[in-house]
C-alpha cells in the first residue's frame, strides 16, 4: 500500500511539471536546434520566434538566434525552470544589434535564481531594441537546472 502511495504521488508530481512546461509553452513548437547559422563571429544551431519554444540545461551558456521584422521592438524573454537542482548565484542574457556592433545585457549577480523566480519559477526579461533583421541572444548561468524558453516581440511604432 504504501509503495502504491508512493507510486501515485510522484506520477502525480510529474504530471503536474509536465502540465506547468504545456501551460508554459501551450501553442508553441520546440525549436530542435539542428541548423549552423554564422552570426557575430560564431556559430548558432537554435532559431526562436513567437512560434517556437527552446528547452535547455544550465550550467552553461547558450546562443540563440532572433529576427525581427520591424525595425523598433520590445522583446520579452521568459524563462520557465525545472528540475531544480542549485539555484546558482548569476545569469546573463545579452542580446545584440543587427550586424553586432552593440549589445545589451540583462544580469542577476549574487541573487539565488530559484529565490528570484519565484513560485511559478518563470524569470522575466525586457529590452527594448532596433535593428529589422537577424539578433544574438547569448544566455549564461551557474544555475543547475533544465529550462524553456520563449520570447514575445512587440514592435514599436512611432507616435503621432
Amino acid at each position: 500500500m504504501r509503495v502504491l502511495i508512493l507510486l501515485v504521488g510522484l506520477i502525480t508530481m510529474f504530471m503536474a511539471c509536465e502540465n506547468r512546461i504545456d501551460d508554459f509553452t501551450a501553442g508553441k513548437l520546440e525549436s530542435l536546434c539542428q541548423v549552423s547559422i554564422p552570426v557575430c563571429q560564431t556559430r548558432v544551431t537554435c532559431l526562436i520566434d513567437e512560434d517556437h519554444f527552446i528547452s535547455g540545461d544550465f550550467p552553461g551558456s547558450s546562443a540563440v538566434l532572433l529576427y525581427a521584422e520591424h525595425p523598433k521592438n520590445r522583446l520579452k524573454i521568459k524563462l520557465l525552470l525545472s528540475e531544480e537542482v542549485y539555484p546558482g548565484t548569476e545569469l546573463l542574457i545579452r542580446l545584440y544589434d543587427v550586424g553586432c556592433v552593440s549589445s545589451q545585457e540583462n544580469r542577476v549577480a549574487d541573487r539565488d535564481i530559484f529565490l528570484l523566480a519565484g513560485e511559478d519559477q518563470i524569470l522575466d526579461f525586457e529590452f527594448e531594441f532596433n535593428g529589422l533583421g537577424d539578433h544574438l541572444i547569448e544566455i549564461f548561468s551557474d544555475m543547475n537546472a533544465h529550462y524553456q524558453m520563449i520570447v514575445d516581440i512587440q514592435p514599436q511604432f512611432a507616435q503621432e
